[in-house]
């Protein structure tokens, strides 16, 4: 298993983490550059981090880096502003409906910038559709309304029956959470009731 400590940090630490690893995981995508001005290239950037929005409990999007974590000379001239956590959010609310948490921070090692940023998935483990159509141009399309993508090591993909188990494991922990909540309360009551009455 390829899990990495999703841990909603985006300190200069965690980067070093990340960077460590050597290659992209489930829950690590390196980018060398990124221009969100981009129609395709913000298609794709949703696209992936919905991905990672729905492989619980989320992971995170380094750019700057090669596919083996090193520093990237394409990044150079990349617009640092653009990967903003409160623009990043309002890009994936147009494609998106449901509930996420996204932090970035951008850091300078060794005189080299890297933005790193960290999806979290909502709590109830649920994978979030797209809401719309996501097109380029008149034949590029990156994404259908509909559709739920999944990271699967590295790559992006659509969710498989086979995978729905998994994915529900989540949600069906918070049921009996709630559920064994509810019965320790009713229980309290009722022996605080009980001693009341001797």
């Amino acid at each position: 298993m390829d899990l990495v400590g999703v841990d909603g940090r985006t300190d200069v630490e965690k980067l070093h983490e990340l960077l460590a690893l050597g290659g992209e995981r489930t829950q690590v995508d390196f980018k060398e550059t990124l221009d969100l001005s981009d129609k395709r290239e913000e298609l794709c950037f949703v696209k992936d981090a919905v991905a990672m929005l729905n492989y619980y409990p989320g992971g995170y999007i380094v750019i700057g880096a090669d596919n083996e974590g090193n520093p990237s000379d394409r990044s150079e001239g990349t617009d640092w502003k653009q990967f903003d956590g409160a623009r990043l959010r309002d890009k994936l609310k147009r494609y998106i409906d449901g509930p996420f948490d996204i932090a970035s921070a951008t850091h300078v090692e060794k005189g080299h910038t890297y933005c790193i940023i960290c999806l979290m998935s909502s709590k109830n483990g649920l994978p979030i559709p797209f809401k719309k159509l996501g097109q380029a141009g008149n034949n590029d399309v990156v994404f259908h309304k509909g559709e739920f993508v999944r990271r699967n090591g590295a790559q992006n993909a659509e969710i498989e029956y086979s995978q729905w188990g998994e994915i529900l494991e989540q949600h069906d922990k918070l049921i009996r959470e709630d559920e064994s909540r509810r019965v320790n309360d009713l229980i309290e009551r009722f022996t605080a009731s009980f001693a009341e009455r001797g």
